[in-house]
Parts: C-alpha cells; structure tokens; sequence
C-alpha cells in the first residue's frame, strides 16, 4: 500500500524504477508487492492472519484472479496426525503453480497469433495472461506460459473443429483404450490404429487428430488403422513401448555424460581453489564461506537463521527480500563477527533439531570443548589454610 501510495504522490514523483533505488530493493520484489494489492479476499486474509508469508502470497498474488484459489489451497497440506492445515514451503507452492496452472505457449497445437481462432480472446501474443506479458513479476520463468487454462482449452477445442473442418478425412483418435463417445462421432481407440514412424511408412496411412486425452489434444499425426496392413498389421504397442523406453533410455545417458563431464570440470575448479587457497583466513575469505553456506541451507534452517538475525517472519520464505537482508549483514560484519556466524551455519541443523541430541552429535560436543572452565579456587583455599594456621 505504501508504494502504491508514493507512485501516485504528486511532489516528489515516484515510478517504480525510482524506489527500486530509494529503497534498495528490486525492481521485481516492487512489481510482486504491488500485485499484491490484487490478492482475492481469502488469501489477503490468510496473509494478514500470518498462515501464509509473503512470499506465498506474492507467488499467489501473480496469478489471475480465477487460479488464485486453487494456488491457495495449495498452499496448505493437511497433517494426517493432527488433522491440522500447514502451509507449504514458498518453493513448493511454486512448482505446484509451474505445474498445474502454467500452460506452455511454446507447446500449443494452434496458431498463438491467431486472433480469430477465439475472437472473444483475441490472439495468446498480445494477451496479458501469459507470463511474457509481465517478466517483471514472472523472471523466475524463462518461457512464456499461458495462465488461463480455461482460454487455452477452448482454443485447442476451435483448432480441432477447424482442422475437421479444412483437413478432408481427417481421422479422429484417441491415445485411451477406450472413447468418452460424447461427441457422437467415430473415435478410433488405441487397440484400434498404429502411429506411424517416420522410417516406416506405409500406403494405408492417413492424418488423425487427437480428439480425446490423454495425450495432447489437438496433435495431428501419422497412423495405420488397417489391420491387414503388410507393413504394420494389427498395431504394434510394443514396439511402440519400446522406441518409448529406448529413447528414454538414449536420453538419460546424455544427461548422465553432461553431468560427469560438469561433475569433473566443477571438481577440477575446486581442486584448483585448494591448491591457491592461502593458509591463512582474511576477512574476505570468511565472508565468502558464511555467503556459501547460507545458499545451501534447506528451508527450515533458512527460516531459523533469519530469525536469529531479526529478519522479519513475513519475508523469511522470500529470497529476493531475505537474501538482500542477510547479505547486508555479512557485507557490514567485522572478522569475528564472520567466524560466529560460520559456525552458526555448522552447527544449526542440530541447533535447530526438536530431538534430543546423541552425545555423538557435533553440536554437543562442540559445546563440550568450547565450555568455560570452573574457576580457579586456589585463593578460596590459600585463605583456608591461614584462618587454620592461626
């Protein structure tokens, strides 16, 4: 509400560029908290009651209206002991969101700059609901994916009606064993056809459209749905099964021979760091290390380092909010200050346990070595001996 308030103060004049600077912050966390003045009642609510932080509200806030819901449930899970409601982690809430209310653009079966195809929409290029349309609030997603999922059904629908319409004996299938039969139309099922290969082709094929899921709707393809074909016969699943499961299997070893090879080049780096790292610590070299370790703390020893160093609550579960905070300490804290806080990070996971600790464990025997020592009793017993002497 308060950088609402100051873009729209007339003396002095404010645009969001002009507070990203006055208050340190990014442009970004700006656009994402102004946004957040269009968050629906129930999640505004669930905001102000602390059950949400402000980075799932942020996340949620981004979102047209229709989906805010569904993001918002979401962003609970029930605890099957209790019985009680707990909201998820931010980054969780987020790959839920990538994955059920993101549609990919670059994926559609139908023309994206299309204006006709839905007139009501108009074309997907120069609609307001896709993530391009805003990369300020969306620079967490590189690709530009479409957030209305109702509008891009409807126009897989139009572009299915269109290609039965201009494409003559286009073949309606579906990847199912079976058809919904809601259309009334012939549907040819899964038993009932063989896609054809592109180095297998034979006189008998014809183009199908994917009418019904799974599968993506809209798809044209190549199929043989002649069961006396020379080439292919009956359709041949296995054969399909397995084409799928070598290519998984041809693509798991390129993604395993790009990680060995990063896996070496990246242990070859850090082979190099030893051999150049000094013997001695400088404040620069701490500072690097306490960095490090807090980007690789996991989301509940993030939330407790935060709070130990003051860090409101509200912006533990936002990076761009807490990271900036966090890194403002360690940029201003001197070389002891540094150490502490190295050791901090070490030992936090066990500091930040709710189980008893084994006597094993590395913070009960730091704490072990690092105690004070009783102190030293010898004048008590000088004092002693000279009341006895006399």
């Amino acid at each position: 509400m308060a950088y609402a308030a100051l873009l729209q103060s007339s003396e002095p004049r404010y645009d969001v560029g002009s507070l990203a600077l006055k208050t340190g912050r990014s442009v970004n966390h700006i656009y994402g908290r102004l946004r957040m003045a269009e968050l629906i009642p129930a999640a505004a609510e669930a905001f102000q009651a602390d059950q949400i932080t402000a980075g799932h509200a942020a996340l949620i806030a981004r979102l047209p209206r229709g989906q805010q819901e569904q993001a918002l449930d979401a962003a609970f899970r029930e605890d099957w002991r209790t019985k009680e409601k707990h909201a998820v982690s931010v980054r969780e809430l987020s790959q839920w969101i990538r994955e059920n209310l993101m549609l990919s653009l670059a994926e559609a079966v139908f023309d994206r700059e299309d204006a006709e195809l839905v007139p009501a929409a108009g074309s997907c290029v120069a609609c307001a609901k896709r993530t391009g349309a805003n990369a300020f609030l969306f620079d967490d997603d590189p690709q530009d994916d479409c957030l209305d999922g109702k509008c891009f059904r409807s126009k897989v629908t139009e572009h299915i009606a269109r290609q039965k319409q201009t494409v003559e004996g286009l073949v309606q299938i579906t990847r199912a064993y079976y058809s919904d039969g809601k259309s009334g139309e012939k549907v040819l099922t899964q038993n009932e056809y063989t896609i054809v290969p592109p180095n297998k082709p034979c006189t008998n094929g014809t183009s199908a459209i994917v009418v019904e899921g799974p599968g993506k709707r809209g798809e044209v393809v190549q199929i043989c749905a002649d069961p006396k074909c020379e080439v292919h016969g009956k359709p041949d699943h296995r054969a399909e099964q397995e084409a799928a499961a070598k290519a998984r299997q041809e693509e798991w070893r390129r993604r395993e021979l790009e990680a060995q090879k990063n896996r070496t080049n990246n242990r070859r780096l850090l082979d190099d760091v030893l051999k150049n790292a000094p013997a001695t610590l400088t404040r620069d070299d701490y500072r690097m290390l306490v960095l490090a370790s807090i980007e690789r703390l996991d989301c509940d020893d993030w939330e407790a380092i935060t709070e130990r160093h003051g860090i409101e609550t509200d912006e533990t579960s936002e990076p761009d909010a807490a990271r900036f905070e966090l890194n403002k300490k360690v940029q201003k804290a001197p070389e002891a200050q540094l150490i502490r806080m190295l050791i901090e990070i070490a030992l936090l996971p066990s500091g930040n346990s709710d189980e008893e600790l084994p006597p094993t464990d590395i913070l009960v025997t730091t704490a072990a070595r690092y105690a004070r020592k009783p102190k030293n009793k010898a004048p008590a017993l000088a004092a002693t001996k000279k009341r006895g002497a006399a």
